[in-house]
This record gives structure tokens, C-alpha cells and sequence, in this order.
């Protein structure tokens, strides 16, 4: 089995689990470009005080140079209260995988997630478009095996076809700095056309 198979497999996976799942917000985003894949999951499992928790996880690849890169990640996190115009998040990130900048290292971080959107939706206008962003940081005290650093960003653009589904936009970066006798960094950006579901 190819690795772009075991990719292609659990995105797969992620999608029934998500459909079946018991818990009562679910969102499923997949985005592609012709060198890079990213696919992200999301639940509520609780909320508290009006401020849902949710734990979300995704995979995202590259080919990039023909040089197989992998990370996986899995987060904790908090948001505002529901039917605002504009949302923050708050919580904590772990990014696990296998990057190649020119020799393979090992990645392994936890960190800091921060979020916020914007469903213009939600306004007077009423436009079925939602604006979103995340980043993540994770200092080099918390940086293991062969990293030393990792900041990412994503912003995304949606235009909803109705109350359950968007295509979108998103533009995804990746700054990875390792601790190796080069000293290389792994740097990742790319553009990137997709969907997501909520339901």
C-alpha cells in the first residue's frame, strides 16, 4: 500500500466516523491542490457556562518537491457562544509527523491554537459567506524530537450552498524550524480548493 493510499484511507475513515458520530456539532473540511492535501474534523463534545468544547484532529500532506511530508494534528479547544456575527477559540494544538526539507526529521510539538470567524451570514447583509482563521505556536520548550519551533496559519474563505455544506478557499502555512546540523526549517505554503460539511 502506497503512502498517498494510507492518506486517502483515513481521510475516508475521518468521513464515516464524523457522519455517525453521536455528538451534537460536527464539521468535516477537505481541502486539495495538486501537491498538498489537508483534512480537518471537529466535534462538540460539551459545553459549559454557554461555551462549547470541542476536539477536533486532521492530516495534512505534501508532495512537494516529490519529498513526502505528514503531519497529523489533534486539539482541545473552547469557543464563544453560539449565533455571534464573530467567534474567538481558544486551546491547545499537538502536531505529530515526518517532514523532508532535504533529509527526513521527525516532528513533534505542543502548543498554543487560537481561531476566530466571521459568518456574514449573521449581519444584515445576509451573504452566505463565513471568513476563517487559525494559527498555532508552539515555543521550543515545548518542541521535541528533531523540532525546534512550529508556527502554522490557515485562512479560509466560505460561500455556503445551504445551512450544511460551503466550498471554499484556504491558504495554508507551515513554518517549521529543526533541530538538525543544518539547521533547516521546513516551510510549506500553498493554496488550496476544497468543502466542508457541518451537521
Amino acid at each position: 500500500m502506497t503512502r498517498k493510499t494510507t492518506v486517502w484511507i483515513v481521510c475516508f475513515l475521518g468521513l464515516l466516523l464524523g457522519a455517525f458520530s453521536p455528538a451534537r456539532a460536527t464539521d468535516l473540511s477537505l481541502f486539495v491542490s495538486d501537491e498538498d492535501l489537508s483534512f480537518q474534523a471537529q466535534q462538540q463534545i460539551y459545553t459549559y457556562a454557554g461555551n462549547p468544547l470541542y476536539i477536533g484532529g486532521g492530516l495534512f500532506y505534501s508532495e512537494k518537491d516529490n519529498r513526502d511530508s505528514w503531519l497529523f494534528n489533534g486539539r482541545l479547544l473552547v469557543k464563544d457562544l453560539y449565533q455571534k456575527t464573530y467567534n474567538l477559540g481558544l486551546g491547545f494544538e499537538t502536531l505529530v509527523g515526518h517532514v523532508k526539507p532535504s533529509v527526513g526529521s521527525d516532528v513533534f510539538s505542543v502548543g498554543f491554537y487560537f481561531c476566530g470567524d466571521v459568518n456574514l451570514e449573521k449581519t444584515p447583509s445576509k451573504l452566505p459567506i463565513s471568513i476563517e482563521t487559525t494559527f498555532f505556536y508552539s515555543p521550543p520548550i515545548l518542541s521535541f524530537a528533531d523540532t525546534k519551533r512550529v508556527f502554522t496559519w490557515n485562512l479560509s474563505a466560505y460561500f455556503h450552498i445551504n445551512t450544511t455544506a460551503a466550498v471554499g478557499i484556504r491558504y495554508q502555512l507551515f513554518d517549521i524550524n529543526l533541530d538538525n546540523p543544518g539547521g533547516q526549517s521546513w516551510d510549506n505554503s500553498t493554496l488550496m480548493l476544497g468543502a466542508k460539511i457541518s451537521f
